[in-house]
């Protein structure tokens, strides 16, 4: 009783806070649309515990609500081994992906743009069947879409099979019919575009992508083949859902290895980008897409075919188990 006493004491707070995030938060790729967060009064950066830094982004636990923030980075680093960061000059690599219409910063036309890869990326990956699995004015009708598709994904399996010239075990089936394939595959989040609270950033504006806290193990942690049969039947649908986006879009998920030089060799299931979790898996990282119809930086060389090979490889070897 003591428990549920306090969820209902702190669920009102939390409710307003997400409704200030909701007043500021970004629903589309129009400048003219976005207003500036008050990030300085949303955030305090004393009650946000540091969990990681990722290659565009630190990310912090709030200690008041069950979500984590990610501050996009004005600076970079890679982290080739466990514990081994090398810093990079940024003005250097910011000239050169200007050449290539491409940045890495956390400027508001990037922000923007990678919210619009956001949104198709949720059309495939997401399924908000519930409210409260996500906020957006135009929810139903992106909702509508991730139901059209769901329903239609063995629709699609001769098209795909054509397109990456292999054959899918007939065993997925039966799984692209089932309850399976309306996974939801993405937390809750929001965007907000505002003044940084890091002292990294030193006040800049940037980015801030406010996503539900999942708990659980990252995909490189796990091995695949001792997973429990309802999160293998996920996995493969997740496969098939990357394979068949690339055919429709040019566009593949980013699920890269979380060491870059020890674990270049599977650029897929070596990610941290991807989480088991107790309500199955999750992508976590929902911003970065390789885009093949795109210059060789947006592109990433040959990123989408080593990712491609991997998923067609994974999907029949995972079928084959079970």
């Amino acid at each position: 009783m003591a428990n549920l006493n306090i969820k209902n004491l702190l669920f009102p707070k939390q409710k307003y806070w997400e409704s200030v995030i909701q007043k500021y938060a970004i629903y589309g790729t129009d400048e003219n649309s976005v207003k500036i967060a008050p990030t300085l009064s949303i955030f305090d950066l004393n009650k946000m515990g540091f969990l990681s830094r990722g290659l565009l982004s630190r990310v912090y636990k709030l200690k008041d609500y069950d979500f984590v923030v990610k501050e996009g980075r004005w600076d970079m680093d890679f982290e080739l081994f466990k514990g081994v960061h090398i810093p990079v000059n940024t003005k250097i690599v910011e000239k050169i992906f200007n050449i290539f219409s491409h940045s890495f910063q956390p400027k508001l036309k990037e922000v923007l743009s990678q919210y619009g890869f956001y949104l198709k990326f949720a059309e495939y990956f997401g399924y908000f069947s519930e409210k409260n699995e996500y906020y957006h004015p135009n929810l139903e009708m992106i909702h509508s879409a991730q139901r059209h598709l769901r329903n239609s994904l063995l629709f699609y399996k001769p098209e795909v099979e054509k397109h990456f010239k292999f054959k899918i075990n007939p065993k997925i089936d039966e799984i692209l019919l089932s309850d399976s394939r309306l996974h939801n595959f993405l937390p809750k989040e929001y965007t907000l575009y505002g003044k940084s609270v890091s002292k990294e950033n030193e006040g800049k504006l940037t980015s801030f992508i406010i996503q539900k806290f999942v708990k659980g193990r990252v995909l490189t942690e796990v091995d695949e083949t001792s997973l429990p049969v309802a999160t293998t039947r996920e996995l493969i649908v997740l496969l098939y859902l990357i394979l068949l986006m690339e055919y429709q879009t040019g566009l593949v998920p980013d699920t890269r290895p979380k060491y870059l030089i020890t674990q270049a060799y599977n650029w897929l299931l070596r990610t941290d980008n991807v989480m088991i979790c107790n309500d199955g898996i999750k992508f976590i990282d929902t911003r970065w897409l390789w885009d093949e119809k795109s210059n060789i930086v947006k592109r990433g060389i040959i990123i989408p075919e080593m990712i491609m090979n991997l998923a067609k490889g994974y999907i029949n070897f995972l079928l084959d188990s079970l």
